[in-house]
C-alpha cells in the first residue's frame, strides 16, 4: 500500500497563534484562561508561542473552556508539527547533495528505481525512499548495505553505487515466487546446477533459475552499474530469504560460474544473516570464509582427485583440456580459466573455448 504525503505549509504557524484569537473573542487574558485550565500562565504563553506542544489532555481540557474541539487544536499541532520537520528536513536534504555523485543515477534511472527531476533535492528524497532509509547518513548502519561500506574495492568503486546496485536486486529478488531456503535441497542440486556449465545457453538460464528457486534461493542477474566493480553478492533479505545477486561483468563464462559456485558455498557453510561481496580487498573474518567460498567453488566445479590426475600428466593442449572437460562432465572453458589462474597456461591462451555468457539479465 502507497500513501502519498499531503502537501505540508511551507510557513509553520503555531497552533497558538489561533488560540490567541480565540482568547481574545472570548474576553480572556493568558492569565485568566491559565486559571480556568489549572495551569501556569507561563504554560500558556509558551503554548501561543509554539514552544510547547498541545497534547491529547490539554487538547480536551482547551475544548471544555472555549467550545473549539480537541480534534481542532491536535489537528492544528500536528500540521505545525510536521511542518517544522519539513523545514528540518529539506535542510538534511542539502546536507546530502554531495553525496548524489556517488551514486549510479543514470542506472537507477534507466531501470525505473528514481525517476528524472530537475531538484537535486528531490533525487536525495527519492534514493532515501529506494534504499528505504531516513537519511543517506543512515546507510552505513544497515546490515547489507555496512558490509558494502566495509568491502567496497579499491577499484575507484562507490559504497553508494554497491548499495544501489543490491537494493536494485533485492527489490528483483522480492518478485520473485521461491520455495523457503533448504540447505539439504540445494546441495543435492549441486550436480544438477554444475552439469548446466556444459548446457545449451537458453536452457542453462531457465533450469538454473528453476533449480535455485525449488532450493529456496533467489538467483538476480544485473548488469554490471558505474562505480561498483564486483562479480556479485551474497545477501538475506530475512533469515528465509537468501539471495545470490550476479553483474556478469566481463562476460566470461568460466568466471560466472565459479562465482555462482562461490556464492553456493556462502550459503552451505555460512550461517544466514552473513553478507558477502566479491571483490580483491578483505579484512579480518571475511578473509576465511572468501577462502571456504573459493574453495569450495574450485573443488565443486572439478574434483580434487581427478584434476590431480590431469596436472599430473602436464599436457595442457586444447585437445586435451576438451577431452578432460568432458570426461567429467563440465564446460572447457571452466578448466581453461583454473588453468590461467593457476598459471599453468597463459591468461591469453586457449580463450577460444572460454565461451561467451548468453544468460538474460533481470
Amino acid at each position: 500500500m502507497v500513501i502519498d504525503r499531503q502537501p505540508v505549509s511551507d510557513l509553520p504557524i503555531p497552533p497558538g497563534e489561533y488560540l490567541a484569537e480565540v482568547l481574545g473573542e472570548a474576553g480572556l487574558s493568558q492569565r485568566a484562561f491559565a486559571a480556568r485550565l489549572g495551569r501556569p500562565v507561563q504554560a500558556i504563553s509558551e503554548i501561543i508561542r509554539g514552544h510547547k506542544e498541545i497534547t491529547p489532555r490539554t487538547a480536551l481540557e482547551m475544548a471544555n473552556v472555549l467550545s473549539v474541539p480537541a480534534h481542532v487544536w491536535l489537528a492544528l499541532e500536528c500540521e505545525y508539527r510536521l511542518a517544522l520537520a519539513c523545514l528540518h528536513e529539506a535542510q538534511e536534504l542539502q546536507s546530502e547533495l554531495d553525496l548524489l555523485d556517488s551514486f549510479p543515477l543514470k542506472q537507477l534511472k534507466a531501470h525505473g528505481f528514481i525517476g528524472s527531476t530537475r531538484k537535486d533535492t528531490e533525487l536525495v528524497q527519492q534514493l532515501r525512499r529506494f534504499l528505504g532509509v531516513a537519511s543517506l547518513d543512515q546507510l552505513s548502519e544497515v546490515n547489507t548495505y555496512a558490509a558494502a561500506f566495509r568491502c567496497a574495492p579499491r577499484e575507484k568503486a562507490s559504497p553508494h553505487a554497491l548499495i544501489a546496485w543490491i537494493r536494485a536486486g533485492e527489490h528483483v529478488a522480492r518478485r520473485q515466487t521461491c520455495a523457503e531456503f533448504n540447505r539439504t535441497k540445494l546441495a543435492k542440486n549441486l550436480n544438477s546446477i554444475r552439469e548446466l556449465t556444459s548446457a545449451e545457453p537458453g536452457d542453462a538460464g531457465r533450469k538454473l533459475l528453476n533449480l535455485l528457486l525449488e532450493s529456496g534461493v533467489r538467483f538476480v542477474l544485473l548488469p554490471h552499474w558505474d562505480k561498483t566493480y564486483i562479480q556479485g553478492a551474497v545477501y538475506w533479505i530475512n533469515k528465509h530469504m537468501p539471495v545470490i545477486q550476479m553483474s556478469v561483468r566481463g562476460k566470461r563464462a568460466d568466471v560466472f560460474w565459479f562465482s555462482l559456485f562461490h556464492g553456493l558455498g556462502h550459503l552451505l557453510l555460512h550461517k544466514a544473516g552473513r553478507v558477502f561481496i566479491e571483490h580483491k580487498d578483505l579484512q579480518g573474518e571475511d578473509v576465511d570464509a572468501e577462502r571456504q567460498a573459493d574453495e569450495f567453488a574450485r573443488d565443486c566445479l572439478i574434483q580434487p582427485a581427478e584434476y590431480q590426475r590431469f596436472i599430473e600428466e602436464e599436457d595442457y593442449s586444447e585437445d586435451a583440456v576438451v577431452e578432460f572437460a568432458k570426461s567429467i562432465g563440465i564446460a572447457p572453458g571452466i578448466v581453461v580459466g583454473r588453468l590461467q589462474h593457476e598459471k599453468h597456461i597463459g591468461y591469453y591462451s586457449h580463450v577460444k573455448l572460454i565461451a561467451k555468457l548468453q544468460l538474460k539479465e533481470n
